[in-house]
């Protein structure tokens, strides 16, 4: 064998494998080179010229240009962008931006390496530039630097690409942590974060929660060795794009070569073995001419099975077992006597047997079952696009060691470039959204679904799913998981709850209730879904009976229930037979009265606030939003005219009637649209006198500064609006909208100016009290401030400075009128009384004012016959807030805390607990509440806990006591799922919907965040929800079963013939429409045989 020969075809074969990462990078064809030069920063034409760079070079920059000319998506410059700014980049700087760009483009990582100081920087800063201002990818970008260079990065970014948001992670571990708590968890203040290696090796767990666009680093030769912690630290970071950018020899040894390309490329340099075996025996570095093209080295000949018995002969692996190849899988790795199966990933010892070793291991069980499902599996092209033939070269046949087979290799498949399978995914995602008519908000929560769910690629292989088996999978597994959480915490924790009951589009009534409780492990107030019934009748009868079964079904003991908010209809709450009385004397002797749901009293005082209008502007809404509705042309040209007068178009509100405070936000929206009305409406404007509120219109032309073309365009719309043809519903309502907006204009100004001026005072209490947070602490306060301003804008100041206490307000006299400022001294607001200045004469202003005093009358007596503002217990929990200690009265209502809430402490604690309040209003060593802070948080820091043990278990209780209606929010998607629609689910699974989505959200998590696991093979999941969900099919068919027998026993009791089978709804009207087609037939058939006979 020539020695010398075998050598030159052993590096020129691996010299063939670099043109591989040529074709990796070239998928379009070439094209002719265009002598008038490449595109310019922008993308034109230029007639550049070479500029400073190797004339070895020349070629291979040339090439890369010509392949990056055929991606119509690649810009390519031939002179500094101009992103760039205060100087410009040298000549190959460009080329250097123009080569990460090139490999951006096709998804490969690179090694950017040149001498200090030659601008590897700027050419990352440019290459971030281009994906800021050319692909619309501003970040986040990671740039892990040694720390003398951490300030000069941020310099470097200031100056040349400014308009980076550039952060730096360093500093005490204090500041680090308030630094990642406000500024990097935000992650929309900042494009590119900067670190140094100390300090991403210490903040790990922080980096690795971001999935980066580029992850650059500096430096790369300190992650030569892949052992070392900063090494696997910064592999373990997920980054789309990876950036080395190295001064030094890209390698040192071939091992540390390998580690750099294993970090930019693991799926191609996944095996050190195999690169050392390709490129240890450095014997082949003497000839002279493959010295300048690789490295001058020293050269030795490694023997590596030198000493074992049965040394690798190279011919085994062009043997053929059971058809076969032995090559395609048999790798020779560099260790003495051992080979390896690549498809087993097995190290085959064959120093002692030689080839029998092989033959064991390929005739294996395990082997033939790994070759088959192999077989059996959708095949993947390589790393570069293309399949070596085992026929023509077999991976094992070493060419230094038999040269009369010659490894042949077909010309690598083109590689579909990252940004079109990106376009590719986008397309398959938008189309599915609107395939399935889903909202464009799922969008980005169905694509973080993907990327969790592809973490686990074969337990997401191994699913399927139904209908049906979602169904119950919800039911009896997720579900029932949560149900099972929550009715542990009742039977531990105090709780309150929240109830209500309404009715659903299938016109079924559905009693809901919420449970208030502490949580010891988020150390907060959280709200849960306990159930969702239904009921035949509701009466208070009726739902005690249901709420009983509730809580005897799930053993939750009725000691530990604190409250119950309900509304304050007779049903609930009335003081004989309601819901709260039937519980509170047979069940809960100890619940706490807090007095019904005060926001539901506030709706109800705005109601008798606008009761002596007579409807008069709430006819006008409902009117105008009819109009619209129904209308698109009239939209149309309601938007047209909106746009010529500057005022931004939108449909009318929808006033809803039950919700009487919902009158104020129609009220604003309707004062901002009425100068489009008053344009709008003119067509139907009695023609006899619509010169006389023509004048109207006038005004708003020159308020507003309409142009003469506009106007010219609103009359063209008022004559295509008149030759519309209207219904008689139709023009009379438009008749109600025009004697509102033109005839008895100065009223309707009036009530809306006093509507937009007055009900914020309700509006603003209801929107604090519906808020989630616990406010139970501060309703008695907030409650006696609404009353006192309310009372403030009508009764005289000094009958009001009479009343001190909340006792002497609910004794004040507010229904003589003696007690009243007068008319037009009452608050009215700034709208109103300009109305009334402008129309002093008009009887509209007297009547207004008459109406007024009633209204403020009406709504005083309201508030002040229902608002609990004298509540003993309401009055006593405002004690609990911190900032109240150190005070007589603080004092006075924590010790009445514990014969008011009597299911809270133990009758031995009671003592203590007076110890504890007694030493914690002198404690100046407590931290303050802050602002931002909850309060039922501050209730659970461990040092409150610790010191005051009964004081924060009575504050956590009280703090879980419902202040506002939050059963009501799960109302509003009780429709979307239960309507009268044959596709639609039952209760069951409504009630399962409903316990998932409380319990998601008392946990702040998404279901995608909640179920994530960092380690899916190592991490446990919840042993309760593995049972439920592995037997929900089990307790499914149970159900089925036990509703057939109970169904089956019905029908016998009332004697019912059984059939096979009930005829379905659908079933039904194919066999009427049969039948009728039969009769029509014979009809026809009858018909023409009597013709036929005459």
């Amino acid at each position: 064998m020539n020695w010398e020969a075998n050598k030159r075809k052993r590096f020129d074969y691996l010299l063939k494998q670099t043109e591989l990462f040529s074709h990796f990078i070239q998928t379009g064809a070439k094209e002719e080179e265009d002598e008038q030069g490449t595109s310019t920063s922008k993308g034109r034409r230029s007639k550049g010229k070479a500029g400073r760079h190797r004339l070895k070079e020349k070629d291979e920059d040339k090439i890369l240009l010509d392949h990056c000319k055929a991606e119509k998506d690649v810009e390519i410059f031939d002179k500094s962008p101009s992103y760039i700014q205060v100087g410009k980049m040298r000549d190959y700087q460009v080329r250097g931006l123009n080569w990460l760009i090139s490999l951006y483009t096709h998804g490969i990582n690179g090694i950017l390496a040149d001498e200090m100081g030659l601008g590897k920087t700027i050419q990352t800063i440019a290459l971030l530039g281009y994906l800021k201002h050319y692909k619309n990818i501003s970040g986040p970008h990671l740039c892990v630097v040694p720390l003398s260079t951490v300030d000069n990065w941020v310099a470097e970014f200031n100056r040349w690409c400014p308009d980076f948001r550039v952060v730096v992670l360093r500093g005490n571990i204090e500041e680090r942590k308030q630094w990642i708590k406000n500024v990097f968890k935000d992650g929309k203040s900042w494009d590119v974060c900067i670190t140094n290696y100390e300090k991403c090796t210490i903040e790990k767990t922080a980096l690795k929660k971001v999935h980066w666009s580029y992850l650059v680093v500096d430096e790369a030769h300190k992650i030569k060795n892949e052992n070392t912690l900063i090494s696997v630290i910064i592999r373990s970071i997920k980054s789309t794009n990876r950036l080395l950018l190295t001064g030094t020899p890209l390698q040192n040894n071939l091992h540390e070569l390998w580690a750099l390309l294993n970090f930019l490329l693991p799926d191609v340099f996944n095996s050190s073995e195999d690169f050392d075996s390709w490129f240890s025996s450095e014997s082949c570095f003497g000839d002279g001419e493959l010295v300048k093209r690789l490295h001058d080295r020293d050269s030795y000949n490694l023997e590596v099975d030198k000493g074992v018995k049965n040394c690798w002969k190279w011919d085994w692996v062009e043997r053929s077992l059971y058809g076969n190849p032995v090559g395609q899988f048999i790798r020779k790795i560099n260790s003495r006597g051992i080979a390896r199966c690549e498809l087993c990933q097995k190290d085959i010892n064959y120093a002692g047997r030689g080839w029998k070793s092989l033959e064991q291991h390929l005739t294996k069980k395990l082997h033939l079952d790994n070759l088959k499902m192999r077989k059996t599996n959708h095949s993947l092209s390589g790393a570069f696009g293309a399949k070596l033939d085992t026929h023509q070269g077999i991976y094992g046949l070493h060419p230094m060691f038999k040269s009369s087979a010659e490894l042949k290799q077909p010309a690598p498949a083109s590689l579909t470039s990252f940004q079109d399978r990106v376009t590719n995914m986008e397309s398959m995602v938008v189309a599915f959204t609107s395939e399935n008519s889903l909202s464009f908000s799922l969008v980005p929560k169905m694509l973080e679904l993907a990327k969790t769910l592809s973490d686990d690629k074969k337990a997401l292989d191994s699913i399927t799913m139904n209908r049906t088996t979602a169904s119950y999978k919800t039911r009896f597994g997720v579900g029932k998981t949560f149900e099972e959480d929550l009715i542990r915490c009742l039977k531990t924790s105090c709780f309150s709850l929240n109830m209500d009951e309404s009715t659903s589009s299938n016109y079924q009534k559905v009693l809901t209730i919420l449970a208030s409780y502490f949580c010891k492990i988020s150390n907060k107030v959280v709200v849960r879904h306990l159930s969702s019934l239904t009921c035949v009748t509701v009466n208070s009868e009726a739902l005690y009976t249901k709420v009983v079964d509730v809580f005897e079904k799930n053993d939750i003991p009725w000691k530990n229930l604190t409250s119950i908010l309900m509304d304050s209809c007779n049903v609930m709450r009335g003081s004989k037979s309601g819901l709260e009385t039937r519980i509170r004397s047979q069940k809960a002797p100890h619940l706490l009265d807090v007095d019904g749901d005060t926001c539901h009293h506030v709706h109800n005082s705005a109601k008798a606030f606008c009761k002596p209008f007579d409807g008069f502007i709430e006819q006008l809404y409902n009117d105008l939003f009819n109009d619209f509705k129904w209308s698109p042309d009239l939209r149309e040209f309601f938007q047209e005219i909106c746009t010529m007068l500057n005022i931004k178009f939108t449909m009318p509100q929808r006033y809803v009637g039950h919700r009487w405070l919902s009158v104020y936000d129609v009220t604003v929206d309707t004062l901002r649209l009425f100068d489009g009305y008053t344009v709008f409406y003119v067509p139907w404007i009695d023609e006899k006198i619509r010169h006389k509120y023509l004048i109207s219109v006038v005004e708003v032309y020159h308020r507003l500064g309409v142009s003469e073309s506009s106007r010219a365009r609103i009359l063209e719309i008022r004559k295509c609006l008149l030759k519309k043809n209207l219904t008689k519903d139709g023009l009379e309502r438009k008749k109600r909208i025009v004697g509102k907006v033109f005839y008895e204009r100065s009223y309707a100004k009036m009530i809306m100016g006093l509507y937009s001026s007055v009900l914020p005072l309700l509006k603003q209490f209801v929107l604090t009290f519906e808020m989630k947070e616990p406010m139970i602490h501060e309703l008695h306060e907030q409650l006696v401030k609404l009353f006192r301003e309310f009372l403030a804008c009508y009764v005289k100041p000094e009958i009001l400075k009479s009343a001190t206490t909340s006792a002497k307000l609910k004794r004040l006299d507010i229904s003589t009128t003696a007690n009243f400022l007068k008319a037009d001294k009452m608050f009215i607001g700034v709208k109103s009384s300009q109305v009334i200045q402008k129309n002093q004469k008009d009887v509209a202003v007297k009547t207004f004012l008459h109406n007024v005093q009633d209204a403020y009358k009406n709504c005083g007596l309201t508030l002040q016959n229902k608002l609990p503002i004298t509540n003993v217990f309401l009055k006593a929990v405002s004690a609990i807030h911190p900032d109240a200690k150190g005070h007589t009265c603080t004092l006075i209502y924590l010790q009445k805390l514990p014969s008011l809430a009597t299911n809270v402490l133990e009758e031995d604690e009671i003592e203590n607990y007076d110890l504890e309040i007694r030493k914690f209003q002198t404690d100046e060593s407590i931290v303050e509440l802050k602002d931002d802070e909850r309060i039922d948080v501050w209730w659970g820091k461990d040092g409150i806990v610790k010191k005051y043990p009964l004081l924060s278990k009575m504050a956590q209780s009280l703090l879980s006591c419902f202040h506002g209606p939050q059963v009501e929010s799960s109302f509003n998607i009780m429709n979307d799922i239960i309507d009268c629609k044959s596709g639609s689910i039952n209760i069951s699974t409504y009630n399962a919907i409903q316990n998932i989505k409380y319990s998601l959200k008392a946990t702040e998590k998404t279901a995608v965040e909640y179920y994530k696991k960092k380690d899916v093979l190592h991490e446990k999941i919840d042993p309760h929800l593995c049972k439920n969900m592995k037997t929900a099919c089990k307790q499914y068919k149970e159900e089925l079963l036990k509703q057939k027998l109970i169904n089956e026993e019905k029908k016998a009791n009332l004697q019912i013939k059984s059939q096979e089978k009930t005829v379905s709804k659908r079933k039904a009207k194919e066999l009427i429409e049969k039948a009728a087609k039969r009769a029509r037939l014979g009809h026809i058939t009858s018909a023409s045989q009597k013709t036929k006979g005459h």
